[in-house]
């Protein structure tokens, strides 16, 4: 007999990255369990941040004056990560040779970080 199963997240249980009959022994990935049953009321599609969007959130963290100092490095990291297929070599080349203002050198180490 066929037995519905999803996998959740474990610090957040609404939050379902794949759900119907799959085998018991299906690879579950880190930081996620198999659950039996129905879905949770209210649970929603686990979507994993691209890279494009963890490097968005941390620009936009920035004080308005380092966004605007980080706004052409921001643009040439957009291009390279939209080209098909994205040029992650590049991207990290491009960040790493940012000429910025030295108070903003955190913000190089968690770009270069983030990749």
């Amino acid at each position: 007999m066929a037995v519905h199963r999803y996998i959740q997240k474990i610090d957040d249980p609404l939050k379902v990255l794949t759900s119907g009959y799959i085998a018991a022994d299906h690879p579950v990935p880190e930081g996620f369990e198999m659950v039996e049953g129905d879905l949770p009321e209210g649970w929603e599609q686990y979507r994993e941040k691209s890279l494009q969007d963890r490097l968005n959130e941390l620009y936009l963290s920035l004080p308005l004056e380092a966004q605007a100092d980080l706004g052409p490095l921001r643009a040439a990291v957009k291009l390279e990560l939209e080209a098909d297929p994205p040029r992650l070599d590049v991207v990290r080349l491009i960040i790493e040779r940012a000429q910025i203002p030295p108070e903003l050198e955190s913000a190089r180490t968690q770009f270069l970080e983030a990749l």
